[in-house]
């Protein structure tokens, strides 16, 4: 390839009677043959050795020549780095180049200018600002990127230059203890959570405290590695040193101190409210059961108690024994069994027994078992209906079967029709449509009922930990994730007819850049590659992110 005497550039037309760039007029020697570059030979690398990074390269074409300053860029998750890319028309029309950028960091790049009209010999120039998105997403080191000019005269024509984004380390660890608060007698048991919110594996150990050494605390302490947005679970056991028999709770802190390389990265905090082994009310009630022995005491000793062996005769104990016409003198005839009737010649009358009728047994109603939308402990549906699934304590759905039951009798005929209800009754209104007449009092004791049902349904099993939201990307997508993530998704389903077009894949092909984000199969909703990514994070770690009941 010839050069330039007067610029210094190198012409890429080897016919080429002027430099492309200054006009100087080119010497018509032949021009050196290029030599075919030589594929670089590969280096084996050792086990946890670096990539080397990658280095700059300018690929120039017959009608585009460019250059990128500078080629090496530095920024922080989060920030912004400039670079510019220089564009020369060397063609010999007036042409449209539209600049795009391409590779592992295209989805960061925004370019200020994507098409340069040049006339021929021209330059221009196009700013290009590369943002790495905040952690975990931009791991730290170099990440490569080209920039493609394409014209449009000579579209198979591509000219091009590589560069490096080097994306700066941060390094963040948080740290949790579930739950925070835990009552026992004994020991109770702890999840301890750390969570690298940075951009860089790190190793991680823990040591756990309290400052009135009043816990044993049994946690593992070997050192651990955790990467870019991993979570690592460790199991914390506190006992009490010293046992509480009696009296009030007493509570005990603990702190959760992570130590990474040598520094402190996090610290967490829980509490242990160590309880009595005996109930409060057990002094009480041994008191009572003292006093009760002393008075049993003196009522034997006082004769107002008989003891168990001097009981009263009961009323066969003076019927003669079989066999025996008569006791004989001196002879007492009280004897401890139970002493037989004897025969007699004379028929005995026994009387009839006196017919009872007993009581037929009532049968409980069968309990539901607990749906989705299941009661509080101590509340059953009240089912005046199927769908009533108001919550009521047993109570009540006692009196709702005998008002049911009495319904027909509390009925006349009056003036809202056959279901008028007597004198001393109004309607119970438990549901709409509901004419069954009760009592004044129950009917204010229903419609308090129904104020308070929102209150009585038990809670719900996925409500995230605190930090953490719904996604809601779907009706029914309840994972929990970080609210900026949220915002994101509300964003991306706003823009979702933007970056649909009809290509390969239908009419919801995604448009250049975009990817589907697939929160479920069937979520065609397009989004960056890196929000992509997002999604499967959060989707892995959905069940660590729930409150446990």
């Amino acid at each position: 390839m010839r050069v330039c005497a007067a610029c210094g550039r190198e012409v890429p037309e080897p016919e080429a009677r002027f430099c492309g760039f200054c006009g100087a007029v080119m010497p018509q020697a032949q021009a050196p043959t290029e030599q075919s570059p030589t594929p670089e030979s590969i280096q084996a690398r050792r086990p946890g050795e670096a990539a080397p990074v990658p280095r700059p390269v300018s690929r120039p074409t017959d009608s585009v020549s460019t250059s990128l300053n500078p080629g090496s860029v530095a920024a922080e998750p989060g920030g912004i780095a400039m670079l510019a890319i220089r564009v020369r028309n060397t063609g010999t029309v007036v042409d449209e180049l539209r600049v795009t950028v391409e590779g592992p960091a295209a989805a960061w790049a925004e370019v200020e200018t994507p098409v340069l009209r040049l006339m021929p010999a021209t330059d221009g120039t196009s700013t290009i600002r590369l943002r790495p998105p905040v952690v975990p997403l931009a791991l730290a080191g170099p990440v490569a990127f080209t920039v493609r000019v394409q014209s449009r005269e000579h579209p198979d024509e591509v000219a091009s230059e590589s560069g490096v984004l080097m994306v700066g380390e941060v390094r963040s660890l948080a740290a949790t203890v579930v739950p925070a608060t835990a009552k026992s007698s004994g020991s109770a048991t702890y999840d301890v959570r750390v969570e690298n919110r940075g951009n860089v594996p790190v190793p991680v150990v823990l040591d756990a405290s309290d400052p009135d050494e009043a816990l044993n605390l049994e946690l593992d302490t070997t050192t651990q590695m955790v990467a870019p947005g991993e979570t690592l679970r460790f199991s914390l056991r506190a006992s009490p040193r010293a046992p509480i028999l009696l009296g009030n709770p007493e509570r005990r802190s603990f702190a959760i101190t992570v130590t990474s390389e040598g520094r402190q990265g996090a610290q967490a905090s829980g509490t242990l409210v160590q309880v009595a082994r005996l109930p409060g009310w057990a002094p009480m009630a041994g008191a009572a059961v003292a006093g009760l022995a002393v008075l049993a005491l003196a009522g034997f000793a006082l004769g107002v108690i008989p003891p168990k062996g001097n009981a009263s005769p009961g009323p066969l104990a003076n019927v003669p024994s079989q066999g025996a016409g008569s006791a004989s003198p001196g002879t007492s005839s009280t004897s401890p069994s139970v002493a037989s009737v004897a025969p007699s010649s004379e028929p005995t009358a026994t009387p009839a027994a006196t017919p009872t009728t007993a009581p037929t047994p009532t049968t409980a109603p069968t309990p539901t078992p607990p749906p989705a939308d299941a009661c509080v402990e101590g509340y059953l549906w009240r089912l005046v209906t199927p769908a009533d699934h108001v919550c009521v304590v047993q109570l009540n759905i006692d009196q709702v079967l005998a008002d049911n039951t009495a319904a027909p009798s509390r009925w006349t005929d009056g003036a809202s029709g056959p279901h008028t209800c007597i004198a001393g009754y109004v309607p119970r209104n438990a549901v709409n449509g509901d004419d069954v007449c009760v009592s004044p009092e129950v009917a204010a004791l229903t419609a308090f009922d129904n104020q308070a049902a929102p209150y009585r349904i038990a809670p719900r099993t996925d409500t995230c930990i605190a930090g953490y939201v719904w996604r809601e990307a779907l009706v029914d997508d309840h994972v929990c994730v970080e609210p900026w993530v949220r915002q994101q998704v509300i964003s991306d389903n706003l823009q979702a007819q933007s970056r649909w077009t009809d290509g390969a894949y239908g009419p919801q092909t995604c448009i250049s850049g975009f990817v589907w984000r697939v929160v479920v199969d069937s979520d065609l909703v397009c989004v960056t590659g890196d929000m992509r990514t997002q999604v499967q994070l959060d989707n892995a770690a959905a069940a660590d992110r729930v409150k446990k009941p």
